[in-house]
């Protein structure tokens, strides 16, 4: 793999470089190069993901258009967390995620919340899909 191509200039605060694209403001410098890579803009939802986990990063061939599952599982891979069990700043676990959709109906929100430490909006959140949309639930 090539050697990464650092960013010099502005970063932002997760160290991703950022460069004013007229009236979008402040855009990584990552996604502008991956779409220059592609030849067209990243897909609605997608984002420009690091094969070097380096997010200062901007070297094309490291780049590649991916979803936010992706790059979950991308990053318990290169911190050595193959388990899946939750990012660093999740407070559920997936197996916590997963007893709470199968609490849902039984169980208020703010009851299911207070158990797991979380708001009832998180829990309203996990119900709808907007959050943890990648754990599977079958309802019965």
């Amino acid at each position: 793999m090539r050697k990464c191509k650092i960013w010099t200039r502005a970063l932002n605060a997760q160290g991703y470089g950022v460069k004013r694209v007229g009236k979008q403001g402040a855009v990584r410098v990552s996604r502008i190069t991956l779409a220059k890579k592609l030849g067209r803009p990243i897909k609605k939802g997608m984002l420009a993901l690091h094969k070097c986990n380096n997010p200062a990063c901007y070297e094309p061939s490291h780049l590649y258009e991916g979803t936010y599952r992706d790059n979950m599982l991308d990053y318990m891979r290169a911190s050595g967390n193959n388990t899946g069990e939750r990012h660093p700043m999740a407070r559920l676990t997936e197996k916590q995620v997963r007893r709470i959709l199968k609490l849902l109906g039984k169980v208020t929100y703010a009851k299911l919340g207070d158990r797991y430490g979380v708001s009832m909006s998180t829990i309203g959140m996990i119900a709808n899909g907007t959050n943890w949309r990648h754990v599977k639930h079958r309802r019965k």
